[in-house]
């Protein structure tokens, strides 16, 4: 299959109506890492600090900064001047005035993904398709009936483990968009519609914001990883990033 994902050196200019979705590696060589470390702040360098593998605390690092950079070419300034602050969920936002700008970010083994958008709540989340030995059990106690139905459903174990992490990653990119995080329990709203068209938007309601519609659906990532977007309001146009 194609990759959708546009090799670009240059930043593309963000328009109303259009989320940007970037992917990019969080594996690069050691020079890389040290100059994408280079524009991290204090508090970043310390959470970075907790984790316990070499490998997660630098694949941290790694998303972080490429974060910085993307959004200083959006919003026209160094990278190392941003500064963050974090809702009561932990989802990060800009402390400088660019309230138009919405963005938010998901990695998982050795990629991450980027989502922009202007004037409206955007959540993406990728995940690594893995064995999940417990996720029937999971699936009762926090999907819906119907989102349960697929998963027993599913015709073997390949099948169910894709269908798990369909209905996991879409869930996910709800809560960061909505912002609730999994304070929110999940079987308040249904995401198992068009199981199967990655390229189809799924209209939700979500009680926990009952004054706003979202809009829900999968996307490509790379071989054995599953993702998914959710934005605030109608579904929008996507383009696709990476860097060359």
């Amino acid at each position: 299959m194609p990759d959708c994902y546009q090799p670009t050196t240059e930043h593309p200019r963000l328009a109303s109506g259009v989320v940007h979705v970037w992917r990019d590696t969080i594996d690069p060589a050691p020079a890389d890492l040290l100059a994408l470390g280079a524009t991290l702040s204090t508090d970043e360098h310390a959470r970075s600090a907790r984790f316990h593998f070499e490998r997660d605390r630098q694949r941290y690092i790694a998303a972080r900064g490429i974060l910085r950079r993307l959004l200083a070419g959006y919003l026209g300034q160094d990278g190392r001047t941003l500064t963050f602050r974090y809702g009561l969920r932990g989802k990060p936002d800009l402390e400088q005035a660019a309230p138009a700008l919405q963005f938010n970010v998901s990695h998982r083994g050795s990629y991450a993904l980027y989502a922009f958008v202007l004037d409206r709540e955007v959540g993406i989340d990728i995940e690594f398709e893995r064995e999940v030995p417990e996720a029937l059990a999971i699936a009762r106690n926090h999907f819906t009936p119907a989102e349960t139905r697929l998963l027993v459903e599913a015709d073997n174990d390949r099948a169910a483990r894709e269908c798990f992490f369909r209905l996991w990653t879409r869930k996910e990119a709800v809560i960061k968009a909505v912002g609730t995080g999994l304070s929110m329990p999940l079987d308040e709203f249904d995401v198992s519609s068009q199981l199967l068209a990655d390229n189809a938007w799924r209209k939700i309601h979500v009680p926990a914001r009952p004054d706003t519609d979202w809009s829900v659906r999968d996307l490509p990532v790379a071989d054995e990883y599953r993702a998914a977007i959710c934005v605030a309001g109608e579904p929008v146009e996507l383009r696709f990033f990476r860097p060359e």
